[in-house]
C-alpha cells in the first residue's frame, strides 16, 4: 500500500532512490509502496504526518522469562 505524508509544521528534505524533494509546511508526498526514505529536518524541525493501510499492532513486550 502506498504511503501519503503531509507536512504539518516546519521544513525539511525528502530523500528516495528518485532524488531529494524540499518539504514545507503543507505539501503532501504520496510515496509508493516499498519506497525506501528518508527524511532531513530543517533548521526549525520537522513535524510530518503518514497515513497508510492498517496493519497489525506492534506491540510492546516484557523480557521473556
Amino acid at each position: 500500500m502506498d504511503t501519503l505524508v503531509h507536512v504539518v509544521r516546519g521544513e525539511g528534505v525528502l530523500t528516495t532512490e528518485d532524488g531529494e524533494e524540499l518539504l514545507r509546511a503543507g505539501d503532501v508526498a504520496l510515496l509508493p509502496r516499498r519506497t525506501v526514505r528518508g527524511f532531513r529536518a530543517g533548521e526549525d524541525g520537522l513535524e510530518y504526518l503518514t497515513v497508510h493501510r492498517r496493519r497489525r499492532s506492534l506491540t510492546i513486550q516484557g523480557p521473556r522469562d
